[in-house]
């Protein structure tokens, strides 16, 4: 009876946590929308401090951030995290595929681009992007 309680209880916390988390992410994306791209990872951050439940979507956000930032890094970080909470999501991987790029792991990129084309043929951005990564891998070794 007592862990039934519990576990509304750990429940209701994280909604409330999640709920109080809410308005930084709807600030970060109009700050992004902005163009303020250190200030909208300011209030992901924040949003992420106060609940660790917040949805997969906003690390997916927070790595599109990095990326307008150059903090490849630590946007790999985040798409990875999204990746592994949505796996078959062919964008998060275009996505870490860019990542990659940036910090000229070849291999890596061209691993996520290749199981984009397993599920995805004619995915025209991860077949152009392949392409790119190829070229470089080949120029850089």
């Amino acid at each position: 009876h007592s862990n039934s309680l519990q576990l509304l209880l750990a429940e209701s916390a994280r909604d409330q946590a999640n709920f109080r988390a809410s308005p930084f992410l709807e600030t970060a994306i109009e700050l992004f929308l902005e163009q303020k791209y250190e200030a909208a990872l300011e209030q992901i951050d924040k949003a992420m401090a106060i609940s660790a439940d917040v949805p997969s979507l906003a690390h997916y956000f927070r790595a599109k951030i990095c990326l307008r930032l150059r903090k490849y890094e630590e946007g790999e970080k985040s798409i990875s995290h999204y990746i592994s909470a949505v796996p078959s999501s062919l964008y998060g991987l275009l996505l870490r595929a860019s990542f990659y790029y940036q910090m000229e792991k070849w291999e890596r990129a061209t691993e996520d681009l290749k199981q984009i084309l397993e599920q995805r043929p004619n995915f025209t951005e991860a077949l152009e992007a392949l392409k790119k990564v190829e070229i470089l891998r080949d120029k850089n070794s």
